[in-house]
């Protein structure tokens, strides 16, 4: 069956549609075109005034001539060619109403206008003069398919850009990003380019206001876990290395290509400080403290100095990032605990760099908190919106799997054990043994009774409504390594649990189907759920008298560590058993 194509008029009689070799004017053309042929005939001609609904597909390509201006439908309704096809807008010709689809191309000269809206989708790709005028709205989740010619004053109003969170792109073929100075915006909707020749290209873009630096200063107290460095840390640059709290916007650093294993340099486009307080009740890792790595820790010179950093910092390794808080080992690497308050500064560079600090690769700061606007050190430039992310603009991976970071840490635990660093803390004990318990409503310890395969029997007055099962916790990343990144309370993992008295057993399952349940990890299965410590189990209103038992099947639970207090706390945990029934 042929495509069908109907032009029901146009507001000019000079547009013609072109392909290969066939050219003919019109007011309003009816077409069709099969698998090899397009045939084209006059129609009869319409009102100037009407709209085209419905336009080219499968690859036949329109071309609008100077005067000549495209209509489709007043409300944008209708596509602006089909999939594979394009439509090339000449300089003094013009569209008006247009949708630019998935798979479709427009292409608009110097010179060329957007009598009222373009709508650019998802997929679609869209070559339009900054000096178009008009409204172009961008549509979908993910939207660079907008590219913008020219470098001089823009009149077009964009919207759509900053609407979703992290996606959209604009390129701006004819800039080069070596030759933007700064940025400036004058107010919520404009955004000036300032060249390094003087001149300067002006945008507007609905929201685009929002991205200013200026007004994310204190982008880092959105930060719950900062990654920093503290007072002292020696930046390299260009011309030595330098204090990070003396470097500025506008510096240059130095900063190591992995794919061409050689230095460059780069600019300096944000830095901020934060003062921190220490939480002293909250595990190492959390509370904040800064993380202390020795001279030589990592090798002969590296950090060529004593170096301190925020616990979710990352150094580099070969090929991938990894956070400083998997690698502490309580001899080279470990949480000093003599500061308790203390200033912490970043940089962040034009892209998100492999930096060297004290001697040692690390990262510059890579804002994945805050929407902001950036340009990418290309041949063009690319204006993107939204937060960035560590999958598409890390320099290198961050990792954070077992089987990834565990060499590492015991490269480095190995290599402290052979330079006679001192152990920091005394190794705490592991246990798999629970101490589970139950705590009754009216206050009452209750101890295991007997334990009949994996499942432990309590005996209960006939009066408690509900109990607490309670039980040792531990955090995985403690009891087998911080190279485990599972920092969440583990108590046991529970299964079935049935109440038995002189006459039935009743079976109890609001563990396994409430999922808001007070001391209850995340419901994901119905086969069993872990606790968090001191589990709520409220009991069914049962009118007997005397005892009950209480059965409750332990599926998995430990190995748990031993520990005082969380000041007692050892960071330099051995390898152990993973946890079993």
């Amino acid at each position: 069956m042929p495509v069908e194509l109907d032009i029901q008029g146009v507001t000019s009689s000079n547009a013609s549609i072109e392909k290969e070799n066939f050219h003919t004017n019109f007011s309003a053309i009816s077409c069709a075109r099969d698998k090899a042929n397009m045939v084209c005939s006059p129609a009869q001609k319409t009102s100037p005034t009407a709209q085209v609904y419905h336009a080219v597909r499968h690859g036949v390509n329109v071309t609008v001539v100077a005067d000549g201006v495209m209509t489709f439908g007043p409300e944008g309704t209708a596509s602006l060619v089909g999939l594979s096809s394009a439509l090339y807008v000449e300089a003094g010709a013009g569209v008006s109403h247009a949708v630019v689809r998935c798979g479709e191309t427009l292409m608009m000269e110097e010179g060329s206008a957007i009598e009222d809206i373009l709508i650019v989708e998802e997929g679609a790709h869209a070559v339009v003069p900054a000096t178009a005028g008009g409204v172009i709205q961008l549509c979908g989740a993910e939207n660079n398919s907008l590219i913008l010619t020219g470098n001089k004053k823009s009149n077009l109003f964009i919207k759509g850009f900053l609407e979703n969170d992290n996606a959209d792109s604009i390129t701006l073929s004819d800039v080069k990003a070596a030759d933007i100075a700064s940025l400036r915006f004058s107010d919520l909707d404009h955004v000036t380019l300032n060249f390094v020749d003087g001149q300067n290209f002006d945008l507007a873009v609905a929201g685009i206001g929002r991205l200013d630096p200026r007004k994310q200063s204190e982008k880092m107290v959105s930060y719950t876990k900062p990654v920093c460095f503290l007072a002292g840390t020696l930046l390299r640059t260009p011309k030595g290395d330098v204090p990070i709290e003396m470097l500025t916007p506008g510096d240059v650093i130095s900063i190591y290509d992995v794919s061409g294993q050689n230095w460059e340099t780069r600019k300096i486009i944000w830095s901020g400080s934060k003062r921190l307080q220490v939480r002293t009740d909250r595990p190492e890792d959390e509370a904040g403290y800064p993380v202390r790595i020795l001279k030589n820790a990592l090798a002969e010179g590296v950090p060529y100095k004593d170096m301190l950093v925020t616990s979710d910092h990352s150094l580099f390794f070969e090929t991938m990032f990894v956070p400083v808080r998997m690698l502490v080992n309580g001899h080279s690497i470990f949480y000093d605990r003599t500061v308790s308050a203390y200033t912490y500064y970043h940089v962040e560079t034009e892209h998100h760099s492999i930096i060297m600090a004290d001697g040692a690769l690390t990262e510059s700061f890579l804002d994945t908190e805050n929407q902001r606007l950036f340009y990418q050190t290309t041949d063009v430039v690319k204006l993107r919106c939204g937060r960035l992310t560590w999958e598409r603009d890390g320099a290198v991976p961050r990792v954070t799997t077992r089987a990834a970071v565990e060499p590492v840490y015991h490269r480095l635990a190995e290599r402290a054990q052979e330079k006679q660093f001192p152990c920091r803390k005394p190794a705490f004990d592991i246990t798999f043994d629970p101490d589970l318990h139950l705590q009754t409503d009216q206050g009452q310890i209750v101890t295991m009774a007997r334990k009949v395969g994996s499942s432990v029997m309590f005996m209960l007055p006939a009066t408690v409504r509900n109990v607490k099962l309670c039980s040792r916790t531990s955090r995985k990343s403690d009891s087998i390594g911080p190279f485990v990144d599972d920092r969440r309370e583990w108590g046991v993992l529970v299964g079935e649990i049935a109440l038995l008295d002189t006459t039935r057993s009743a079976p109890v399952k609001i563990h396994l189907t409430t999922a808001e349940l007070e001391g209850w990890a995340d419901l994901e299965s119905t086969e069993g759920r872990w606790t968090t410590g001191s589990a709520v189990l409220p009991l069914q209103h049962r009118a007997t008298r005397g005892f009950m038992i209480l059965s409750v099947k332990i599926l998995a639970g430990g190995p748990y560590a031993v520990i005082a207090s969380r000041e007692e706390q050892n960071p330099a945990p051995v390898s152990a058993a993973p946890f079993a029934a």
